[in-house]
C-alpha cells in the first residue's frame, strides 16, 4: 500500500505544483491516446510498480513521497505508444527509436534537479511506464473507444488509492 499511497504524498508547495503541472500535461496526453479511465488506471499500476522497483534498489532508510513517479510513468506510456505499432524495420535506426530518445530527453531535462530531486523514482517511473505502456497498448481499439471500459478502468484508478490509504490509516 506504501507505494500507492506514496503518489499522493507531497513535501511543499512548489513540489505539488509541479507534479500538477506536468502529470496533468503528460496524464492528459496519455488520455488523449489511450482513453481517459485506462491512462489513468495504467498510470497508477506504472506510478505504484516504479515506487516499488524504487525502494528494491534505495537503502531502507530512504523515503519516496509524491506523484512524480507517476508523472514520470505517464510520460513512459507516451513513449511506449509511440513506439507501437512497432515501426517498419526498413527505417533507419534514429528514426525509428526517436521516441524512447526524446522522452529519455526529456525525463533528463525536467527529471534532474536539486539535491531533493528523486532521480531513482523518477527512472523507475519512466521504466514502469514503458512496459506498462507496452503492455496497454495491446489493447483493442474497440475498448479504448468504449466509455463503459473507460468509466470502469478509471473507477479502479481510483479504487486502488482509495484501498491503498485504508490500508494506510487502518
Amino acid at each position: 500500500w506504501r507505494v500507492l499511497t506514496a503518489l499522493t504524498l507531497h513535501v511543499d508547495l512548489q513540489h505539488i505544483l509541479s507534479n500538477l503541472a506536468f502529470g496533468g500535461l503528460f496524464g492528459w496526453m496519455a488520455g488523449r491516446v489511450l482513453g481517459g479511465g485506462w491512462a489513468w488506471f495504467c498510470i497508477v499500476i506504472a506510478g505504484g510498480i516504479g515506487n516499488f522497483a524504487n525502494a528494491v534498489v534505495r537503502d531502507a532508510d530512504h523515503l519516496s513521497i509524491g506523484a512524480s513517479t507517476g508523472v514520470f510513468a505517464a510520460l513512459g506510456i507516451l513513449v511506449a505508444h509511440a513506439l507501437h505499432p512497432p515501426i517498419r524495420s526498413s527505417e533507419k535506426l534514429l528514426k525509428r527509436w526517436s521516441p524512447l530518445i526524446c522522452g529519455s530527453l526529456l525525463l533528463a531535462l525536467v527529471g534532474v534537479g536539486d539535491e531533493r530531486t528523486d532521480v531513482v523514482a523518477h527512472v523507475t517511473g519512466f521504466v514502469a511506464g514503458c512496459v506498462v505502456g507496452l503492455i496497454a497498448c495491446r489493447i483493442p481499439i474497440a475498448y479504448l473507444r468504449n466509455n463503459r471500459f473507460q468509466s470502469i478502468t478509471a473507477a479502479l484508478a481510483v479504487a486502488i488509492i482509495l484501498v491503498a490509504w485504508t490500508i494506510a490509516v487502518s
